[in-house]
């Protein structure tokens, strides 16, 4: 049996024996994981972080899987090519590896108790970009080939503007025709495969429109949200900083008192309560230029926060605005 289709083994176990929590885990990372597929495929080289299993480097092979159209490039082939990830699958994902996952898709196929968990959004957009590709009434007289990179054209044209639309006569998206349903996720598909991750589609102005990149989710690893912890390394290197810092505080301490010894020297004409006065005065003074200096912190930290809260809001309500070039139907 070839990689490939010992690949295709696997994933077909793991789709009868896939969890509630695992599923959660694995759609809520799908666009993460379908970027460190892109990344480890144009870099030519892949690492499994000591925080991902088994199951979240099959999570890996389902997203290359997503953005792998029947036409075009075969992104879970490309990842499969990858030296190191031949060596994760030999290593990690032999039959004694499988065989609790194996035994557990088992006894769910025979007691009719198979998973049946929604399609993730990638592979919805993806099915639906199929269908429409290889329907000869859909395309109206193009081919594939030449649809795709009429897509791959428009998208570029686009990217200043961030927004994908069609246009369309339906007043609501549950209206729309279902050759502009499936053209927009052909859209969302090449999005992805380009390293974007596309919004959900909205109808306004006779548009159907979606934004070509927002923020991922946030990770969640074994059904929790990843928490950061301190590595050994770190932990160390800040205990190193903090020891410096203290050393500095001692070092202008003792400066310090040995200035003011030496003043005490050279007023021994002045009278007690003078001399006080004087150090008093000059403890007031720097004590003013301290808080003088912490308030302009404050107040230009306070400025650039609202500068960049500004700036932000224009750019977003700027990418709101703008439709994009609608793409012809």
């Amino acid at each position: 049996m070839d990689i490939k289709s010992w690949i295709n083994h696997i994933i077909e176990i793991y789709d009868k024996s896939e969890t509630s929590d695992v599923y959660k885990r694995r759609s809520n990372n799908e666009s993460k994981s379908i970027k460190s597929v892109l990344k480890a495929i144009q870099e030519q080289k892949f690492r499994l972080l000591s925080t991902q299993n088994k199951a979240d480097f099959i999570h890996l092979l389902k997203a290359a899987d997503s953005i792998s159209l029947d036409i075009g490039t075969d992104y879970l082939e490309q990842f499969l090519k990858l030296p190191d990830v031949q060596r994760i699958i030999t290593e990690r994902l032999t039959s004694n590896d499988m065989a609790k996952v194996t035994q557990r898709a088992l006894e769910n196929e025979q007691s009719g108790n198979l998973p049946n968990f929604p399609k993730t959004v990638a592979e919805k957009d993806k099915i639906a970009a199929n269908s429409y590709l290889s329907s000869d009434s859909m395309l109206k007289g193009k081919t594939p080939e030449q649809e795709i990179s009429r897509f791959y054209e428009h998208i570029l044209e686009i990217a200043d503007t961030g927004i994908f639309s069609i246009k369309t006569d339906a007043t609501t998206l549950q209206d729309i025709t279902s050759r502009q349903n499936m053209m927009v996720r052909l859209g969302r598909v090449i999005c992805r495969q380009q390293g974007m991750n596309p919004g959900s589609m909205n109808l306004e102005d006779g548009r159907i429109t979606f934004e070509m990149d927002v923020p991922d989710k946030e990770p969640i690893f074994h059904g929790m949200q990843q928490e950061q912890v301190l590595t050994i390394a770190q932990q160390e290197r800040l205990e190193e900083e903090q020891r410096h810092v203290q050393e500095k505080i001692g070092d202008a301490k003792n400066k310090r008192e040995n200035s003011q010894g030496t003043n005490k020297e050279s007023s021994k004409g002045l009278s007690a309560a003078e001399s006080f006065m004087q150090q008093a005065k000059k403890s007031q003074s720097k004590q003013t230029r301290s808080n003088s200096f912490l308030n302009s912190l404050k107040v230009n930290s306070e400025n650039i926060n609202r500068t960049n809260v500004l700036q932000s809001q224009n750019q977003s309500n700027a990418r709101k605005r703008s439709k994009g070039m609608g793409m012809s139907l």
